[in-house]
């Protein structure tokens, strides 16, 4: 499998993480999360954030979720469908368009598993959750 770029879409799951207790999937996942982030960008990756969240909520969110900053994304995509040249995309389209990123070079790393059928549905190679990744961090990129 050949890829250029991994789609982050989180949305109102991120909630889920936010109030996770210390045993449960969310929480391994929560530790997982930002190693599996950095890992991507180490190996050259470019990242993309997507999320129906608006800035000024998903960024303290994401934040106090996962304890790092949205700057390690190359491209955010937030907030309400943005449009090119009057033609309404899909933010997951948005967010290849901008990172000239084909769907068959790119995978997603989702917060829900509706999240991971929207990728799915947009064409997107791989699409797997951040529960997925917490207990096989291979399983992105396998």
């Amino acid at each position: 499998m050949s890829l250029d770029a991994v789609i982050v879409i989180v949305d109102a799951a991120l909630e889920q993480y936010r109030r996770s207790d210390s045993g449960d999937a969310f929480a391994q996942a929560r530790t997982a999360f930002p190693a599996t982030l950095r890992s991507l960008t180490q190996n050259g990756y470019r990242l993309a954030l997507v999320s129906s969240l608006e800035s000024r909520t998903l960024e303290p969110l994401f934040l106090e979720c996962f304890g790092m900053a949205i700057d390690c994304f190359t491209t955010v995509v937030a907030g309400n469908p943005f449009s090119l040249s009057g033609n309404c995309l899909d933010p997951i389209d948005l967010a290849l368009h901008t990172m000239a990123v084909t769907p068959d070079f790119a995978a997603s790393l989702t917060t829900s598993p509706h999240e991971q059928r929207q990728a799915t549905l947009r064409g997107i190679l791989k699409a797997v959750t951040v529960e997925q990744t917490a207990s096989a961090p291979e399983a992105l990129l396998a």
